[in-house]
This record gives C-alpha cells, sequence and structure tokens, in this order.
C-alpha cells in the first residue's frame, strides 16, 4: 500500500516540475501571436505528414515520366558429358536482356492520374 502512495508521490513531484518548468520558460520567452502560429505550423505533425505525402507524389510523377531499368538475367551452370574418351564439364551460361516499353496510352493515362492527385 505504501509503494502504491509513493509511487503517486514521485508522479506529482514529477508533473509539478514539469510544470513549473514550462512556466518559467514561457515567462522569460513571452511568443507573439505570429510566432506562435509559425510555432504551431512548424511542429504540427499532421502538417509535416502531408508534406511528405506532396514530396511523394511529386516521386510518383517524376518516377511514371521515366522508363525501367533493363534488367540482366543470368543463368549459369555446368555440364558434364559422358563420351567413348571420358567424362568432360563444361561451363554454360544463359544470359537475357529485357526493356520494358509501355504502351504509350498507358503512360499518358498514368501520368493524368498521378497530376490529378
Amino acid at each position: 500500500m505504501k509503494c502504491h502512495h509513493t509511487r503517486k508521490v514521485v508522479i506529482l513531484g514529477g508533473m509539478l516540475t514539469a510544470a513549473v518548468t514550462i512556466a518559467q520558460t514561457a515567462a522569460a520567452n513571452p511568443l507573439t501571436v505570429s510566432e506562435a502560429v509559425s510555432e504551431a505550423l512548424k511542429n504540427n505533425p499532421e502538417l509535416r505528414g502531408l508534406a511528405a505525402d506532396m514530396v511523394a507524389a511529386k516521386g510518383e510523377v517524376v518516377t511514371a515520366r521515366t522508363f525501367p531499368n533493363p534488367e540482366l538475367t543470368v543463368e549459369p551452370g555446368a555440364r558434364q558429358h559422358q563420351g567413348p574418351e571420358g567424362s568432360r564439364n563444361d561451363f554454360h551460361a544463359n544470359f537475357a536482356l529485357s526493356q520494358l516499353f509501355e504502351f504509350p496510352g498507358n503512360v499518358l493515362s498514368k501520368l493524368h492520374l498521378l497530376s490529378a492527385t
């Protein structure tokens, strides 16, 4: 029971200390209305999230305008041949290079959609 009361006293003391510190800081550095509004806008997490969404949307438009990177596929392997003169190991590989080109109407509709948002 005593531990429960001690915990409450410690929490209350911490809250009082924080309140006094905030009050002293506010009294020492009074803000004008425009400074307070500016500070609130700068520190508002919702506005920072919306700004990040706008930057991401601009990046999506830039990405939609570019061609995708070409893709190189390499499939290495080894073969073992059995013949009358004995076995022989050969190295073989398959290489493929591909590039996606979207139909022009798809690119334009994607850009139109991204620009509207």
